[in-house]
């Protein structure tokens, strides 16, 4: 991956290729930060004018803070990768349900939830994926209650019906779980494939190695008579 210089730390990796899959799973998180950081720059100019012409100051500090937050895992090399990732994630479920909320159907937050299980899956086990699929659930579930008893006028509880919002919601947690967990599964089964191909790989050295102890031991035995 061809990056501008000063991003070219992106393609960098604490890991070697032989380490198997958490060489490719920082890899994958690297291009993900690179797409979210360029596109996500594109993007963030736009949204905020427009949330400041409808005067939704709250969507421009919320939006103003996840961006700043990417930048911090981007540029800052030091913080751990597993630290990483969990911010990304907390980000994009945070930016979903809060946009969700104050946008309802007129806004993305739908799809950064879908986002946020999509990315479990690649960066962390199976059963994290199946918790962000159950707190998906959850999610859904109290907004459903919170529509029931009207307790605000933003668009999310002016559009949405208790009834129509769970027909919504089960379709999301189908697209979720439908996006998310064959990746998992693809994930596990490479991870395992990998592990036993090193298994197996060193094995052969071992034997060989072997071998070779057994090879010099039969000389010696052959000078010896």
């Amino acid at each position: 991956m061809h990056l501008p210089k000063f991003l070219r730390f992106l393609s960098e990796s604490r890991f070697q290729q032989s380490d198997g899959l958490p060489y490719w799973r920082e890899r994958i998180f690297n291009g993900i930060l690179f797409a979210v950081f360029v596109f996500g720059s594109l993007a963030i100019i736009p949204n905020l004018i427009a949330a400041l012409k409808a005067e939704m100051y709250s969507i421009f500090v919320i939006d103003s803070l996840i961006f700043l937050t990417v930048l911090a895992v981007v540029f800052i090399r030091t913080i751990n990768l597993k630290i990483k990732v969990y911010t990304l994630i907390f980000s994009f479920y945070f930016l979903g349900i809060f946009l969700l909320v104050t946008m309802g159907p007129f806004g993305p937050g739908l799809i950064w939830i879908v986002c946020s299980s999509v990315l479990i899956a690649l960066m962390l086990y199976f059963n994290r994926t199946l918790f962000s699929i159950a707190f998906n659930c959850l999610i859904f579930i109290i907004l459903s209650l919170l529509i029931h008893f009207k307790i605000s006028n933003t668009p999310f509880f002016t559009s949405y019906t208790t009834f129509s919002w769970i027909a919504i919601g089960l379709n999301v947690l189908v697209i979720s779980a439908v996006c998310s967990i064959p990746v998992s599964i693809l994930i596990v089964g490479l991870e395992k494939t990998a592990n036993e191909e090193k298994k197996l790989k060193q094995q052969l050295i071992e034997r060989n190695e072997q071998l070779l102890e057994e090879m010099v031991k039969a000389k010696e035995a052959d000078k010896l008579k």
